[in-house]
């Protein structure tokens, strides 16, 4: 299992898995890498609100 996976709960991106790549200013948000069959190629990096995730890894 890789370290820092998180699974988006909440909103558009609902099910998918996201890498941490690092925690906002304001505590709020998180930074996530998601990706789908490429493990090289993330098919987005986006933020997201720290209560629309739960870490899984």
């Amino acid at each position: 299992m890789l370290e820092n996976l998180y699974k988006i709960i909440n909103g558009e991106w609902k099910g998918y898995y996201g890498v941490f790549q690092k925690i906002g200013a304001s505590g709020q948000m998180i930074k996530l890498n998601i990706y789908e069959t490429n493990p090289d190629t993330p098919i987005m990096i986006s933020w997201f609100n720290l209560n629309d995730v739960e870490q899984v890894g």
